[in-house]
């Protein structure tokens, strides 16, 4: 398996180097984060048919506790089936 790490680039820079991979056919991907909720982000990729890959976003976020518990919702919307799609949560203390 093959892992890049990714760099936070000004928007239009991150978005034209994402268009060039695209049309090249190069695997790429652009995550963006919501300028009106910074809590949703989107992420878009291109990889070519049949194959697999794996993102992880790492996101912090301090959550409020109610009655003794805390609360998380996190809403996927891949715009396509998908055959095997997970979410995992890990606490950090």
């Amino acid at each position: 398996m093959e892992k890049y790490e990714a760099y936070v680039k000004e928007k239009k820079e991150a978005e034209k180097t994402y268009d060039n991979a695209f049309s090249v056919g190069t695997a790429a991907g652009l995550v963006e984060a919501n300028a009106r909720d910074s809590n949703r982000f989107t992420v878009s990729v291109n990889i070519k048919p049949q194959s697999k890959a794996t993102f992880y976003l790492t996101h912090e976020e301090l959550l409020a506790r109610k009655n003794g518990q805390y609360e998380i919702v996190i809403n996927l919307h891949p715009g396509q089936p998908v055959k095997d799609l997970g979410v995992q949560t890990t606490e950090i203390c």
